[in-house]
């Protein structure tokens, strides 16, 4: 079955190469750079997949012993018990001599009673016992519980929440850091195996689902990508607006948008239109392969992510060696160690989700984001990943036009050195007014006379 696959797509793929390997070497770079990017973006935004991260083994609890299977005891015989002298007539019947008439009759009539009687024998009449009104009380439902006012938005607790996260991204110890390489170093190799294999592993099941699916079904993902492109590019210029007139313009009916600061609405929707313009693309060519290029484009693009990872916890694991001798002449200190967090941890976090396109994921569940990472680290990582996304766009375009002789060509190229020029004859001189040209021998000197 994997050759079947493999030898269906072979013919569509084989193509595209042919056209790839007529470009020169920086525009083939370029162009593989373009693809792990695109591909990157819609990894990071793939909310429910499990093939981008370790996969948490989750172990039954092992019971005590002496337990049964449900984690009940055994019965024992126990010796010595006090035994209950009455039984259940005689306990209820000594029980109503201590009730009035209608409670007697409620305890007595037992399952037979209706609400209609519970309401009027156990709500009615005056109660043996004082301090207790007689009035029927009536059924109202608890008022909620007030958990109080959320707290006011503060820098110092939006910046704690992204050291927090770097910190269980990572690891403050040596061993930890060593231990995630060594996770997201197998995961890279699966994923190096499954570029050449199509997806065929179980990490890359997710990316086969549209794989042999008919042109019209690509056609019509192409379809809605770009027509979520085009709304976020409205959304992101209206909020751009929006902000430059001081939050003037009426506000649109969009979740997004209404749950935003105005300062953050043109972060959260650039990136969306980013996001979906790489999906539209994505979708494009998916087109003409039948599905087959988000497999390769896809298992590159966890290859890419994994790899950065293991290079981000190998060189946290570098880093918090100093950490270690700290400990040692200090001692353990919460917060010296929040210092060291900001030193050794957070720089390579953010560097690393950055590179992975995570700033473009904020801008989808934005919600979890500002929770997890806290509003000022995720505009920052939505930055970055921007920044990134617009400088690999910037040099493919400016590749391929290179390549059509459209831009001008640069310094160095062989088109803008100058022609050699071929020496003057021997005894050829310059036209200059005759009392400034002075003759010697073998040769003509002349002189401006300006």
């Amino acid at each position: 079955m994997l050759l079947v696959r493999i030898h269906r797509a072979a013919s569509r793929l084989l193509y595209f190469w042919k056209l790839a390997s007529q470009l020169n070497n920086r525009s083939r770079i370029g162009l593989t750079i373009l693809i792990v990017f695109m591909a990157a973006v819609d990894i990071s935004l793939a909310q429910d997949v499990g093939y981008n991260r370790p996969k948490t083994i989750h172990r039954p609890p092992r019971l005590p012993v002496g337990r049964q299977e449900r984690g009940q005891s055994r019965a024992r015989p126990v010796t010595g018990a006090i035994q209950n002298p009455y039984d259940t007539k005689s306990y209820m019947s000594r029980l109503s001599e201590k009730l009035s008439p209608e409670q007697r009759d409620l305890l007595l009539r037992g399952p037979d009673i209706k609400k209609s009687d519970a309401l009027t024998y156990g709500l009615r009449g005056p109660l043996s016992r004082p301090g207790i009104s007689a009035e029927p009380k009536k059924f109202q439902v608890p008022p909620p519980v007030k958990l109080g006012a959320e707290k006011p938005w503060s820098l110092g607790q939006d910046l704690e929440k992204y050291r927090a996260y770097a910190v269980k991204e990572g690891s403050r110890y040596f061993a930890g850091n060593v231990r995630k390489a060594g996770l997201h170093a197998g995961l890279a190799g699966q994923d190096l195996v499954n570029i050449f294999t199509l997806a065929s592993s179980e990490r890359g099941k997710p990316l086969r689902e549209n794989d042999g699916k008919p042109i019209s079904f690509h056609l019509l993902k192409v379809e809605e990508a770009g027509g979520e492109t085009l709304d976020n590019i409205l959304y992101t210029l209206y909020s751009s607006a929006d902000l430059i007139t001081l939050d003037s313009l009426l506000d649109l009916e969009n979740e997004a948008y209404q749950n935003n600061h105005p300062i953050v609405r043109p972060f959260v929707y650039t990136g969306r239109s980013i996001a979906s313009a790489c999906k539209t693309v994505e979708s494009a060519a998916n087109v003409p392969t039948f599905g087959y290029f988000d497999n390769v484009a896809g298992s590159a693009s966890m290859f890419f992510e994994n790899t950065v990872e293991t290079a981000k916890h190998g060189c946290q694991a570098v880093t918090n060696l100093p950490r270690g001798c700290i400990y040692v002449i200090v001692g353990k200190n919460a917060n010296l160690d929040k210092i060291q967090d900001w030193i050794w941890l957070v720089p390579l976090e953010y560097l690393s989700n950055v590179i992975e396109m995570k700033g473009l994921s904020n801008t989808q569940d934005y919600k979890n984001a500002f929770t997890q990472k806290g509003v000022i680290g995720s505009l920052l990582e939505i930055g970055g990943s921007t920044y990134i996304a617009y400088q690999a766009v910037d040099e493919m375009f400016g590749e391929l036009k290179d390549d059509n002789g459209k831009r001008p060509p640069t310094e160095g190229t062989p088109a803008a050195q100058a022609p050699p020029t071929a020496p003057p004859a021997e005894g050829a001189g310059i036209e200059a007014p005759a009392s400034n040209i002075f003759h010697f021998d073998g040769f003509t000197l002349a002189v401006s006379g300006r």
